[in-house]
């Protein structure tokens, strides 16, 4: 089952674009926008279970230039 999230990630200031340039080119970010606020960036990520979740998440902390993560993880999907 796709376990998919949002991430609310704060960057380096002046960083913004180089870094959600970045994000986009992940295999696990599926959307990323640039907002105004007390976060910088917000990522829609898609895994294949918790596990590749976790891995995904640490890859991007890694990132240089990355601030604090908050991941919002999907419970359910109404269409």
């Amino acid at each position: 089952m796709t376990q998919e999230a949002y991430l609310l990630i704060s960057v380096e200031s002046g960083r913004e674009r180089e870094i959600l340039e970045t994000l986009k080119m992940s295999e696990y970010v599926d959307e990323a926008f640039i907002l105004f606020g007390q976060y910088d960036i917000l990522a829609k990520v898609k895994c294949d279970d918790k596990d590749e979740l976790k891995v995904c998440i640490s890859t991007i902390k890694a990132l240089d230039g990355i601030g604090d993560i908050k991941t919002l993880e999907v419970a359910d999907v109404v269409v």
